[in-house]
C-alpha cells in the first residue's frame, strides 16, 4: 500500500510540475478581426474628441494579449492613449478601465498598429460586451482611426456598436453616422491548451487516489 501510496504521489508531483512549467503553452488566436475589410472613412481622435469601438468575445473566454487597430493621419503633437473598457449599458461612459496599453507612436501613414496591455492576465469573459478606446491626454492635434462600410468580422467573436465623445470620454454618441461602420481592429488573445489541461487532471486524479490509498 505504501509503495501505491508513493507511486501514485510521484505521478501527481510530475504532473503538477510539467502542467506548471508548461502554464504558458496556450493557443494564440484572433478573436475578432475586421482589418481585411476596405476603410471607407476614419473617426478623429483629439480635441476633445474619443472613439472607441465595442466587440464580444462569443462563447469562450479569452486572455488579452494585444488589440491590433488601423490608425494614423496624425497632425500636430499629442499624448496617445488606448483603453480596454467593460460595457456599461451599451456604452463606455462608466464602465469599468480593465487596462490601458502600450504601442507604438501613431504616424501620418495608416498602419495597423499594435495596442499591448500594460496589465497582464486580462481575461475576457465569454458573452460579454467589452469597448477598444482610443483617446488623448496631453497636447494639440489630431490622429485617425479608420472604420469599414460592413459589420462583417473574422473569429469567433463579434463587433458591436461604435462611439464618438465629444467631451473627453463623459459621455457617448453610439453609431452617429449609423449601423454597419465598425473601427478596424483585431483582438488577440489566448486558450489553454487541451494537453496541458489533461495533464493537469492527471495530476489531480493521482493525488486523490493517492490520498484514498493512503
Amino acid at each position: 500500500m505504501k509503495r501505491i501510496f508513493t507511486n501514485c504521489g510521484l505521478t501527481a508531483a510530475i504532473a503538477l510540475l510539467i502542467y506548471t512549467q508548461n502554464a504558458e503553452a496556450q493557443s494564440f488566436i484572433s478573436i475578432v478581426n475586421n482589418l481585411g475589410q476596405t476603410a471607407v472613412g476614419n473617426g478623429q481622435i483629439g480635441s476633445g474628441q474619443f472613439e472607441a469601438q465595442e466587440f464580444n468575445p462569443g462563447s469562450i473566454s479569452y486572455t488579452l494579449t494585444s488589440i491590433q487597430a488601423q490608425v494614423g493621419g496624425l497632425s500636430g503633437t499629442l499624448a496617445m492613449g488606448a483603453e480596454l473598457v467593460q460595457d456599461n449599458g451599451n456604452t463606455p461612459a462608466g464602465g469599468n478601465v480593465l487596462t490601458t496599453f502600450s504601442f507604438s507612436t501613431v504616424g501620418v501613414s495608416f498602419e495597423n498598429n499594435t495596442f499591448i496591455p500594460t496589465t497582464s492576465g486580462v481575461v475576457l469573459n465569454a458573452n460579454t460586451d467589452y469597448w477598444f478606446v482610443l483617446n488623448y491626454s496631453a497636447g494639440s492635434g489630431t490622429y485617425d482611426w479608420n472604420y469599414a462600410g460592413v459589420q462583417t468580422a473574422a473569429g469567433p467573436g463579434s463587433l458591436g456598436h461604435y462611439g464618438t465623445s465629444f467631451d473627453n470620454g463623459s459621455t457617448w454618441v453610439i453609431d452617429n453616422f449609423g449601423p454597419g461602420t465598425p473601427n478596424l481592429l483585431q483582438v488577440n488573445g489566448t486558450v489553454p491548451e487541451p494537453a496541458t489541461l489533461s495533464l493537469a487532471g492527471l495530476g489531480l486524479a493521482a493525488l486523490i487516489a493517492a490520498r484514498r490509498r493512503k
